[in-house]
C-alpha cells in the first residue's frame, strides 16, 4: 500500500471546514476525510487499523479508545471506563494490544492500562503516581512518563509488557520528552527543551532535527524508514496549528495540511501519525 499520513482536525466556527479524522499522502495528495468525529489517530504497525479517541454521550461526554480500518470504516469502542477519559492509545508491534493512559480526575493524575482489541477487560500496568503517555517500542517494551507526584515533573520510565519491572530508560536525559521510534526500529525521535532530536535505539548518532520555531510544535512523528518527520505547528493565531512534513536530508520543510484562513483562530490540524509502510 501506499504511505499515508493521518491526522485530525478541530474547528468552532467555520461551518463549511469538515472536522475529524483525514489521511493524506505524504506528498499532499489525495486527501481523504474518513471520519467526521474522532482525535488522535494512531496506525496500528500492520497497517489495517487505526486507533483514536472520541467523546462519548453516553459518558458525559469523556473520551473513549476506538478503533478503525483506515477508509474509515468497521469502527469499534474498545473502552468502557464509566466517569474517566481513555486518551493518548499506542500499539504493540504485533498489532492486537493497546496501551492508553486513563485520567483518574479526583486524584488528578493518570494511570496506564493495556487492552487486547481481540477481548478481555483492560488491565492496569500502573498504580500510584502519575503514569502517563504510554508508547509501545518496536522491542516490545513500554515507555511512559512517570512522576512519583501529581503535577510534578515527570521523567521517561520503561516497563515490560506485563507492567513489570518498571525503571529509569536510560536513553534519555530526565526532561527528555514524547519518544517516538520509527515502524523499522532504527530510529528515534524525541523532544529535548524546545527542540527534537533522532539517534539510533542505542543512543547514539544524535542529531537535532532541523525544525525552526520548535516550541510551537505540538507533535512530531517519524516516517517508517526514519528519513523524514511530520509534525504540527501553529505559527499563526488566524491559521491555527497546520501539518508539516521536513526530509532529514537538509530538503526544506513543506506544509502538508494547510487550514483555510478566518478572522480569528478557527482550525486546528494536529494528532499527526504515519502509516508503517512506505
Amino acid at each position: 500500500p501506499a504511505s499515508r499520513i493521518a491526522f485530525d482536525r478541530i474547528n468552532s466556527n467555520v461551518h463549511s471546514l469538515q472536522n475529524g479524522v483525514f489521511t493524506i499522502g505524504p506528498d499532499g495528495s489525495d486527501c481523504r476525510h474518513i471520519r467526521s468525529s474522532g482525535k488522535e489517530p494512531v496506525w496500528s504497525p500492520n497497517g489495517r487499523k487505526i486507533a483514536f479517541r472520541e467523546e462519548t454521550e453516553d459518558d458525559g461526554w469523556l473520551s473513549s479508545i476506538f478503533e478503525m480500518t483506515p477508509d474509515g470504516g468497521n469502527v469499534r469502542r474498545l473502552t468502557f471506563h464509566k466517569g474517566y477519559s481513555a486518551e493518548m492509545p499506542s500499539w504493540s508491534p504485533d498489532s492486537n494490544y493497546l496501551v492508553y493512559s486513563l485520567w483518574l480526575h479526583e486524584d488528578y493524575r493518570y494511570q496506564i492500562y493495556r487492552l487486547d482489541t481481540r477481548g478481555g477487560p483492560p488491565v492496569p500496568l500502573t498504580d500510584g503516581g502519575d503514569s502517563a503517555d504510554p508508547v509501545w517500542t518496536p522491542s516490545n517494551e513500554i515507555v511512559y512518563h512517570f512522576s512519583a507526584e501529581p503535577r510534578s515533573d515527570r521523567q521517561l520510565y520503561v516497563m515490560s509488557l506485563d507492567g513489570q519491572h518498571k525503571r529509569e530508560c536510560r536513553l534519555f536525559e530526565p526532561d527528555d520528552y514524547a519518544p517516538a521510534w520509527s515502524h523499522d526500529g532504527r530510529v528515534v525521535l524525541f523532544r529535548r527543551d524546545n527542540d527534537a532530536f533522532v539517534c539510533s535505539p542505542d543512543g547514539s548518532g544524535l542529531c537535532q532535527v532541523p525544525i525552526n520555531r520548535a516550541s510551537g510544535v505540538a507533535q512530531i512523528v517519524i516516517s517508517p524508514d526514519g528519513r523524514s518527520v511530520a509534525f504540527s505547528e501553529c505559527n499563526s493565531f488566524v491559521t491555527g496549528y497546520e501539518i508539516y512534513v521536513l526530509p532529514l536530508d537538509g530538503t526544506p520543510e513543506r506544509k502538508l495540511v494547510a487550514n483555510p484562513l478566518g478572522e480569528k483562530q478557527e482550525a486546528h490540524s494536529y494528532g499527526v501519525s504515519w502509516s508503517p509502510f512506505l
